[in-house]
């Protein structure tokens, strides 16, 4: 299924919204960190949900004539390339959720990148609406 711009950015703003209406003051994610919300949060689980329809419409996954495997690239192959405004929304709204190295995973980035990006949004006062 192609999303076209618009679903994109609405699934993009539930998901930004489930974040700043739950997870935000969440006792349990701050007294366990991110464990309880991975595995057990409805809210976590929505949102995991919502970001599947997005992964899914990302042109880096495989046709579906081709084998459904992931390749996790290691660092050193890792070719350096500008952010997109997806990739800068997902980091910034999972900065607390995920460790650098996860984020850097899940981004198929080096961790020095994801650092040096975040870094470099909290100096400017993180994101805009993007969209």
């Amino acid at each position: 299924m192609k999303l076209d711009k618009h679903e994109k950015r609405h699934i993009r703003l539930q998901i930004c919204e489930l974040l700043d209406s739950h997870c935000r003051t969440c006792p349990e994610r701050i007294k366990y960190r991110s464990t309880v919300c991975l595995n057990v949060c409805p809210i976590s689980q929505e949102m995991r949900k919502l970001a599947s329809v997005l992964e899914d419409d990302t042109p880096s996954n495989p046709q579906p004539n081709e084998p459904s495997q992931h390749r996790v690239q290691s660092a050193a192959q890792i070719p350096k390339r500008r952010w997109s405004a997806e990739e800068v929304f997902y980091l910034w709204h999972h900065r607390k959720v995920f460790t650098i190295e996860q984020l850097a995973e899940r981004l198929n980035r080096k961790p020095k990148s994801v650092y040096e990006k975040l870094k470099q949004l909290v100096q400017k006062g993180g994101i805009s609406d993007i969209g």
